[in-house]
């Protein structure tokens, strides 16, 4: 289990704590979705309708536009799932799109009970951005005042009501810059995603910096080109506001 380079270990402080996850557990619609198609799921928000009902605002993006097709079709023989309403019907889904522009907007009605949203959220957890699922495994942002011990019992918790697999990926504190959540990261790659939410993490943005490309490069497996061409790309992506 990796920490954060500026991880919190003490209470009794004011300020959120960021906790990045990720998280793998049974029977989320989603989650299949992500392990069966070559698609990326963003989970905008889970909002509750009753004990036996929920709705989940999501996007899908892929690099083939059949990819979304095929995510939609898997999502609605989920049986886990009530209703998939499409919010782009009516997109052109002849035009050829570039890697990772592909896109489509869901609501999903489905069981709340096979989520863990309730879990973080019934101990104080809340949404830090939105969650990112791709292969098969959701990356969570969540933010908290409780202070690392506390953290640490509640995804104990977490883990033993919903049966979910969850690695502790670093504990940080929120400052008072712009974080991810303000962001159109629908506008990215699941790749461009994962780098960018790493370099944020790891102090790359930081003033002064707290990592090098070298070391993300060498953290990721890639060579430095790779890490600059990616940041650079989403970077362009999320500062482009036409």
């Amino acid at each position: 289990m990796s920490e954060s380079r500026r991880s919190e270990t003490s209470g009794g402080r004011e300020g959120a704590l960021r906790v990045d996850l990720t998280v793998d557990h049974p029977e989320c619609w989603i989650i299949e979705v992500s392990a069966a198609t070559a698609v990326d799921v963003l989970g905008r928000g889970v909002y509750r309708i009753d004990d036996r009902r929920a709705n989940s605002h999501v996007t899908l993006s892929a690099d083939r536009k059949n990819a979304l097709d095929e995510a939609v079709d898997v999502a609605r023989a989920s049986g886990h799932t009530v209703s998939v309403a499409e919010m782009t019907a009516g997109r052109d889904r002849a035009v050829p799109v570039t890697p990772g522009k592909a896109s489509r907007e869901l609501l999903v009605t489905h069981d709340p009970t096979k989520q863990v949203s309730d879990a973080f959220t019934s101990r104080g957890f809340v949404y830090g951005a939105p969650v990112d699922i791709r292969e098969g495994v959701e990356h969570w942002t969540l933010l908290t005042h409780d202070d690392r011990h506390g953290i640490e019992a509640a995804l104990d918790d977490v883990r033993d009501e919903a049966g979910a697999e969850i690695d502790l990926i670093g504990i940080s504190s929120v400052d008072g810059r712009a974080e991810a959540e303000t962001l159109p990261l629908y506008r990215l790659s699941a790749r461009q995603r994962e780098v960018l939410e790493l370099a944020r993490r790891r102090g790359y943005y930081a003033h002064p910096r707290e990592v090098t490309a070298n070391e993300l490069a060498a953290e990721l497996g890639v060579t430095t080109s790779t890490v600059h061409e990616h940041l650079h790309k989403a970077e362009a992506k999320l500062l482009d506001t036409s």
